[in-house]
């Protein structure tokens, strides 16, 4: 199964306060066939994971700075 891009939404800050933040790219990575991007860069934040398993979190790029959230 070929994998699937899915670009993040830049947002000013997250809501709730928390964020996941790491200098390691990709940032997280799981099993699945979804590559979530940077909404600014487009660099893989999270590799592989199940489409949905992320939505709500909350990503600081390490490559731009920007603030990203899963969409859902």
């Amino acid at each position: 199964m070929a994998k699937k891009q899915i670009s993040m939404k830049i947002i000013s800050e997250p809501e709730g306060g928390g964020m996941i933040s790491t200098t390691k790219l990709p940032m997280i990575r799981g099993a699945g066939f979804v590559d979530y991007t940077c909404g600014a860069c487009k660099v893989v934040l999270a590799d592989s994971m199940k489409e949905g398993e992320l939505d709500g979190c909350a990503f600081l790029c390490p490559t731009c700075g920007c603030c990203n959230r899963v969409a859902g």
